[in-house]
């Protein structure tokens, strides 16, 4: 998560800014309603953690968008997940 502050998201999607305050918002809303749900609380964590490697400004549009992040996200939830899911 300490990666994720600063990294910049479109202000008219995501007022509160970055990447990591968005994380947070999200994680804390999902706690407050689906307490015993640990696949919502992961994926509250995961969902847009490969924003870190795929934002970039794009000029012709201006502003910043996040190509392929659906898939950098999975990426690395199976890298954190598998390891943890082969210790149970």
């Amino acid at each position: 998560m300490e990666k994720l502050k600063g990294v910049p998201q479109r202000l008219d999607y995501h007022p509160e800014g970055d990447v990591c305050t968005h994380t947070g918002i999200v994680y804390s809303r999902i706690l407050q309603h689906h307490l015993n749900d640990p696949t919502l609380l992961a994926a509250s964590i995961f969902h847009d953690i490969g924003k870190l490697e795929t934002t970039t400004f794009n000029k012709d549009k201006g502003y910043y968008t996040s190509e392929e992040v659906d898939m950098y996200g999975e990426l690395i939830g199976i890298s954190v997940c598998i390891p943890v899911r082969r210790q149970n």
